[in-house]
């Protein structure tokens, strides 16, 4: 018997003529080619001698692991009050069947040339847990489970003073349930790469950072890995929640020196990474009036959870490869399983590998394909933090691309906008340059192959990696936002390229002194 039967169902009922009495074993079976499936086998019982039940020790989930780890048992206590543990337990999609949605030939062809593509085959549900351990609260005074609950009142009513009178914990307005899941993200990285790779950028104009959502709802959480400023090719580490350039405040001044996570002390389990952090953790109001009001770019890789359960942020194909081969294939998604995007029926979802000499943000590319050029995709936008802020489309340009309109919460707020490749090389209305501090992307992660500032044509030309302005909106921190593009033209307009969104606070925006990158 594997071990790897979920459960196990004794049903006494009449399979055929003769009555004969039958068990029913439900578990996990494997197809072949990657494919596994749940599915019910059915075991004469008169054949069955004994019945064990045996635990897989390498099975273990990560409530389980948390819960068995002495030295982080206070957030362990909190995870199972709150009721979170039960959220941690996940593992895999048993209603998703790749094979339902893997197309055949494998290529789809894209702009001028064919795509080989994968289908996403199984669908992983992980999670990330950044936790602080009984010495680190004990510094701060909170050695009980009590002290905790005390501890997180006091952030969490300031921040929702509406909500303070909430006295169940499994209340995920609670202050306790939120303190715990803002510490927890819906994905998980296997390779410890919390952020794009460094070296697609010079690290000397931004430290490297990307924004994700929590369990906490309305609150997001900054990874940043800045480098010494004295040695730009030594890495400070990973942080949570900081803000800066290397080393020092920001050009605006700003600088919070957030939470240094602990790589050396993390450690897997079946669905998930646990990491130790220095310092206790939460969204407070020093957070989100300081930390995060800074200019997000939000690779698109990173806009669903699903993306990023199935690795795709660091998938690279070898240097050189044509798209067309299978060792560069991209990989396709479904609307329905995708969490936080959705698309129409006729159209398709791929994440190409990075290749050498990419031009799209972080070196992987979203993109759509339809075979009528009609595209309706919805995007569930990050919780952003009470503010005004401007929202922008990063997207590289190219000759076949669609005329688009723009619409947030269902109310069109930008429209008839081309995302075809500039023909004047120069910034037109409602456009700004791509990023500064973005290189070419390069397989070998050779910083002296990218394209630099001084090149002919550096990647903060509009003619390549361009901004597009949509519109300006007010968060309040508590409500969700969508953001939806539609096509508007079907003649001739081949991909719709996702690269990544950008929200940067109006006042940042049009700040009277200090230009924006």
């Amino acid at each position: 018997m594997k071990k790897l039967i979920l459960s196990l169902i004794v049903i006494a009922t009449s399979l055929t003529a003769m009555a004969q009495q039958f068990v029913i074993i439900d578990g996990q079976v494997d197809k072949g080619y990657g494919v596994v499936v749940q599915e019910q086998q059915a075991f004469l019982a008169d054949d069955i001698e004994s019945i064990r039940y045996e635990k897989d020790p390498e099975f273990i989930l990560m409530a389980d692991a948390i819960a068995g780890d002495q030295k982080i048992q206070l957030f362990s206590q909190a995870l199972q009050l709150t009721g979170l543990a039960d959220s941690l337990s996940a593992y895999y999609d048993y209603d998703y069947d790749g094979r339902d949605f893997i197309n055949l030939d494998g290529r789809y062809y894209v702009s001028n040339h064919f795509q080989y593509v994968e289908m996403l085959r199984r669908r992983y549900l992980r999670f990330t847990a950044f936790v602080e351990t009984d010495e680190v609260l004990a510094a701060h005074g909170i050695t009980t489970l009590d002290d905790l609950k005390a501890y997180a009142k006091t952030v969490y009513d300031e921040v929702y003073p509406e909500d303070a009178g909430i006295t169940d914990p499994t209340d995920r307005r609670h202050s306790l349930n939120r303190f715990v899941a803002y510490h927890l993200l819906p994905f998980a990285d296997y390779g410890r790469m919390l952020t794009a790779f460094p070296n697609f950028f010079n690290q000397e104009l931004a430290d490297v950072a990307d924004w994700y959502p929590t369990l906490m709802p309305h609150a997001s959480l900054k990874v940043s890995q800045p480098r010494a400023a004295n040695d730009p090719a030594s890495s400070l580490g990973y942080f949570l929640n900081r803000r800066g350039l290397q080393e020092g405040p920001d050009k605006y001044g700003v600088q919070v020196p957030g939470i240094k996570i602990d790589l050396m002390g993390s450690y897997d389990t079946r669905n998930g990474v646990i990491f130790y952090i220095d310092d206790i953790l939460t969204y407070d109001k020093k957070t989100q009036t300081e930390a995060l009001q800074e200019r997000w770019r939000v690779d698109f890789v990173t806009l669903s959870t699903d993306f990023l359960n199935a690795q795709t942020r660091h998938k690279m194909a070898s240097s050189y490869d044509p798209p067309e081969s299978p060792s560069s294939a991209a990989i396709g998604f479904v609307s329905e399983y995708t969490q936080g995007i959705s698309w129409n029926d006729d159209a398709n979802l791929f994440i190409a590998p990075i290749r050498s000499y990419y031009w799209c943000y972080g070196g992987d590319e979203v993109y759509m394909t339809s075979e009528n050029n009609r595209y309706d995709v919805s995007i569930d936008l990050p919780s952003l933090p009470e503010g005004d802020w401007e929202l922008r489309l990063g997207t590289c340009r190219m000759p076949s691309a669609p005329v688009v309109r723009f619409s947030l919460d269902d109310e069109v707020i930008c429209d008839n906008v081309s995302l075809a490749t500039s023909s004047s090389g120069s910034a037109e209305e409602g456009w700004l340059p791509g990023p500064a501090e973005y290189r070419y992307a390069n397989v070998n992660l050779d910083i002296s192959s990218f394209w630099t500032e001084n090149n002919s044509s550096p990647m903060s030309s509009a003619k390549n990696l361009s901004r597009r302005i949509i519109g300006r909106f007010h968060s309040d921190g508590k409500t969700d936002h969508q953001l939806r593009i539609t096509s508007i033209s079907a003649e001739g307009y081949a991909v719709l390229n996702l690269d990544y969104l950008e929200f940067c606070p109006v006042s940042i925006a049009d700040h009277p002194t200090i230009p924006e990158d």
